[in-house]
């Protein structure tokens, strides 16, 4: 690192193939402080990290251009069954989102399913950091979720393996939702900016990837608050308050910039696809439970 300090290497993960070159996955802590380098995955503890090599080293040179370039891949769990998220079966995503966890293992393991044209052993009931017990995981960002099939003597699934049906009917409902793959790109990519349906189940395609920067790209406004905001609702299994309205105006149709200014301005924020989609912005105004609402989430497309 630039400072002298050095990595610890926790784990070696496997060897995966990015855009046609080798290279190798390790999971890394920063001797000294909490918070990670490049803030690729800020607010988390742990790091990965990734370096062109044929046998890794405990202290590899840093590759900042590959680390900061590098994004995610998740895949439906079914392929044609999530037709929620934008009715693509992939998307490309920030290593810090969070989804489902399916591992995939090269050697059979006791009640793990192998599907038919499959060479892998897939499961969704896993062992996970802290529990005792196997269980479902449906919150994970990508580092927690390597971590879970580290645990579990597995691997992350390749996005081949998931979209070919290899870990289908492996449990825990995950048939029907994105799940991470240990598949990564790197490259010229389009950021894009996430639309999503004020009550889940309410719009067809509850979510939608749309270019912000297109003037004529309009949506209905929802803000969301960390802190406690005077008219401002929390709903039951939310920690976030969020509103449409007690400001006096309804906000149907303002580009992104807009609706970052118009929750700016109340003390809030846009809310996160995931909150959007955990209905924690659900029944507060303005009819927008049947409209897709701006998210402060990005994704991305090739």
């Amino acid at each position: 690192s630039e400072d002298g300090e050095s990595w610890t290497l926790i784990n070696e993960i496997r060897q995966d193939t990015i855009v046609g070159d080798t290279f190798y996955v390790g999971l890394f802590h920063y001797g000294k402080t909490d918070k990670l380098t490049e803030s690729v995955f800020e607010n988390y503890s742990h790091s990965t990290y990734i370096w062109p090599s044929s046998s890794p080293s405990a202290s590899p040179a840093p590759s900042v251009e590959f680390l900061t370039s590098a994004k995610g891949v998740i895949a439906c769990g079914s392929p044609g069954r999530c037709n929620e998220v934008d009715g693509a079966d992939e998307l490309i995503v920030d290593f810090t989102e969070l989804h489902e966890v399916r591992c995939c293992s090269d050697t059979p393991k006791a009640g793990w399913v192998k599907n038919s044209g499959c060479d892998v052993y897939g499961e969704s009931d896993l062992v996970g950091l802290d529990d005792a017990e196997p269980d479902c995981h449906h919150a994970e960002n990508y580092l927690a979720a390597v971590q879970i099939c580290t645990v579990n003597d597995a691997r992350l699934c390749t996005k081949k393996e998931i979209l070919d049906g290899c870990t289908s009917t492996s449990g825990c409902m995950h048939d029907l939702d994105m799940i991470w793959t240990s598949t990564m790109v790197r490259g010229s990519l389009t950021e894009k900016q996430w639309i999503s349906c004020g009550a889940p189940g309410r719009c067809g395609i509850a979510s939608k990837l749309v270019d912000k920067s297109n003037a004529e790209e309009k949506h209905p406004v929802r803000c969301c608050s960390d802190t406690a905001i005077s008219g401002w609702s929390q709903r039951n299994g939310c920690e976030i308050y969020s509103e449409s309205d007690s400001w006096g105006d309804c906000h149907d149709a303002a580009t992104f910039d807009e609706a970052v200014n118009i929750c700016d301005a109340e003390g809030g924020r846009l809310c996160t696809l995931q909150e959007i989609k955990e209905n924690c912005a659900q029944g507060t105004g303005c009819g927008f439970d049947d409209d897709k609402v701006w998210t402060s989430s990005v994704g991305y497309e090739e």
